[in-house]
């Protein structure tokens, strides 16, 4: 039977109990999805070896992305209640999105509203995710009842805190939280559970107990963020958790930023149930790009076990306008020349080292930078030739031309044999009266740059981005 990916906005539903043949599966509570839905767990169902995870190769996608958050939340209905979980990324990994650029994100919307109010430690961005999280909860059509936000930094939730409408309740532990409607629900017990992941024993996941108001049921919810080392068990450690604390007379939900995805997920529950998982994944679409490797993947999750009807959400159900960024994330992209640059930060040694030859400052690079990333490029444009350069500045980047200094040019300047990084951006073709050119835009770190700063007239040579030449036609 052909296996075809899940298309957009329609929930995989990814039964993770073994499958034996001629033997009827275990009992579970019945669940409402949607029939494509119900199609996919068929064909997981006959079909395990040939199931591939959810995924496309996306690129950069820098600012294409108008989203506060390198994570999109997902949504989901329990009989008549919306719940959310959303990893909202926390400040104080910025750095990955900013300097290391290791999601293309580093001039999208997210990178730009990384800016501290006043002297604060809150930011532009806490504060637009705060607004959309009273947006999802005053939505016109599937308002929130329960939240499960990962990643929270203690000025995000104070902002929250001060924000919240009366009627909601919030959990906290280490940085995660729990949102919860009173009006709908009372909460029974609160547990922060420490000692479930070997390698990061201190790392928690938050457990809670809730009551319906409306029938007297309980609701137990587990909010987690997962290690995530691929070659570690914490998925495992998890599905064992949810085996272990398993009640079947309690719906269980269990939802978060598992940093695994949805095949990974399924595995891990099944090896926990000796005689088949009770529970079912739900993973609606493609929430996060792999770092420096630019594919998207799903790795947020709610893995549910219940007899109440459940209903998986598309994104506009969730926030207006979510469709947009999540659609970024489902469509793919071919790969060109232009990913180069993600070579290089992926395998390169991104620095150089400062040099000064009369007039002109300039960063020099190994001859290996440039040979590997021009047999990159021969790959695919076979009349392609090494670039020249004169006399023996080799590989390298302009910082200061000679025409660009504030005063006279000075004789001795600091930084001068020290080595400095950079970030490669995205690769340029310049086309010339004689010949074709493909130069590496690059970013210099904050040092380098201030280095220009001190000396230059100019932000940028010329008013032109900082750029190697690679190849020439």
């Amino acid at each position: 039977m052909e296996i075809q990916r899940l298309s957009k906005y329609i929930a995989l539903s990814l039964i993770s109990s073994p499958l034996i043949a001629n033997q009827q599966p275990p009992e579970r509570p019945s669940q409402e999805v949607s029939q494509r839905a119900s199609q996919r767990r068929l064909r997981h169902e006959l079909s395990i070896p040939q199931l591939e995870p959810m995924g496309t190769y996306v690129g950069q996608l820098q600012e294409e992305w108008q989203f506060p958050s390198d994570h999109m939340p997902i949504g989901m209905s329990y009989d008549q209640f919306n719940i959310l979980s959303w990893n909202v990324l926390d400040s104080d990994y910025m750095g990955w999105v900013i300097e290391q650029n290791s999601q293309g994100l580093s001039r999208s919307m997210l990178a730009k509203e990384h800016v501290y109010i006043g002297n604060s430690k809150l930011t532009v961005r806490d504060q637009h995710v705060a607004e959309l999280i009273l947006q999802t909860i005053n939505h016109p059509t599937h308002p929130r009842s329960i939240l499960a936000l990962q990643e929270c930094s203690e000025p995000f939730l104070q902002e929250l805190r001060s924000r919240l409408p009366d009627h909601f309740e919030v959990v906290v532990s280490h940085g995660e939280a729990l949102l919860v409607d009173k009006r709908y629900f009372e909460i029974e017990e609160e547990k922060e559970v420490y000692g479930i992941f070997t390698d990061t024993p201190a790392r928690t996941v938050q457990d809670v107990t809730l009551r319906r108001l409306d029938n007297g049921d309980t609701l137990r919810v587990v909010n987690a963020h997962l290690p995530g080392d691929p070659t570690k068990p914490g998925r495992y450690e998890f599905g064992k958790y949810l085996a272990e604390t398993f009640d079947p007379k309690i719906s269980t939900l269990a939802l978060g930023d598992m940093n695994f995805n949805e095949i990974e997920m399924g595995d891990a529950m099944r090896q926990a149930f000796s005689s088949g998982s009770p529970f079912s994944i739900y993973s609606p679409y493609c929430t996060n790009i792999t770092p420096f490797d630019f594919t998207t993947k799903v790795i947020d999750h709610f893995i549910v076990y219940t007899r109440s009807p459940v209903a998986i959400h598309a994104p506009d159900q969730i926030m207006p306008g979510l469709s947009q960024t999540v659609d970024l994330l489902q469509t793919p992209r071919k790969k060109t020349t232009t990913d180069i640059a993600e070579f290089a930060l992926k395998n390169c040694q991104n620095v150089g080292t400062l040099q000064k030859t009369r007039d002109y400052v300039y960063v020099k690079l190994d001859e290996a930078y440039l040979d590997s990333l021009f047999n990159k490029i021969q790959e695919e444009h076979p009349k392609a030739r090494r670039p020249r350069f004169h006399g023996d500045v080799g590989p390298h980047f302009t910082l200061i031309r000679h025409d660009e200094w504030k005063e006279t040019p000075e004789k001795e300047i600091v930084g001068i044999g020290d080595t400095f990084s950079f970030t490669p951006a995205r690769i340029e073709m310049v086309q010339t009266a004689h010949k074709k050119l493909w130069t590496l835009v690059v970013e210099p770190s904050e040092e380098l740059s201030n280095v220009r700063k001190q000396y230059a007239v100019s932000d940028k040579p010329h008013g032109h981005e900082f750029h190697i030449t690679l190849a020439q036609e």
